[in-house]
């Protein structure tokens, strides 16, 4: 039986032989021109920009901006970081040098007063709120654990933003964990500190069954 479509057709032929960029051993040829930041979260009310940011705060979100670029934490899922750049609505830094760190319930406060828990969806329902938890911690090595890709980059800038040191007794940065009844799976962490009076740091979610 002779064949229905003549091998000779020039469309045919075309139609054979195409190359499609991505498909078989063809390589996609074409790659992004420019390779995004991190995502931020600051907060909603207040003006952030960076002309209005001291030098110190200004290198530290660099450095973290850097550090983030490639990581990513892991849990049961892999999850991106955020830079974090947040100006509390109150004071906690006027009366000393060297501030406290936010316990866990003013951390919620804070997330609360500058409009981040709702961006978030932290806000928590009235019958909610006495069951949300916040918990806070120095002990930073689920984040900085070998398994997330990263991780040497995240202690690095740490140690050069804070002087963070996993074996020191004085600590300027904390992890903050915050879960919602209304979504208990989806952890958000956060690693936070003072920087010339405005919290700095990172925030991913923790994926946990």
């Amino acid at each position: 039986m002779e064949p229905s479509q003549d091998p000779t057709d020039a469309a045919y032929m075309s139609l054979l032989n195409r190359v499609i960029p991505g498909v078989g051993n063809t390589p996609l040829t074409t790659k992004p021109t420019t390779k995004p930041k991190p995502a931020h979260i600051t907060s909603r009310s207040t003006s952030t920009s960076p002309s209005s940011l001291t030098t110190t705060q200004r290198q530290a979100i660099k450095t973290l901006e850097g550090a983030l670029e490639n990581a990513l934490f892991v849990s049961e899922g892999e999850e991106p970081y955020a830079a974090v750049h947040i100006v509390p609505t109150k004071s906690f830094t006027a009366s000393t040098t060297h501030p406290a760190l936010p316990s866990a319930p003013e951390l919620r406060q804070i997330l609360k007063d500058t409009g981040i828990a709702d961006d978030l969806d932290q806000g928590d329902d009235a019958e909610d709120e006495d069951d949300a938890t916040c918990e806070r911690t120095t002990d930073l090595k689920v984040i900085l654990a070998p398994k997330n890709p990263g991780h040497e980059e995240i202690a690095k800038a740490l140690r050069s933003i804070f002087g963070y040191d996993s074996t020191s007794t004085s600590h300027s940065v904390a992890l903050y964990r915050i879960s919602s009844p209304a979504s208990p799976t989806r952890v958000h962490l956060w690693v936070l500190g003072w920087v010339d009076h405005h919290l700095v740091g990172l925030h991913t979610i923790s994926i946990e069954s």
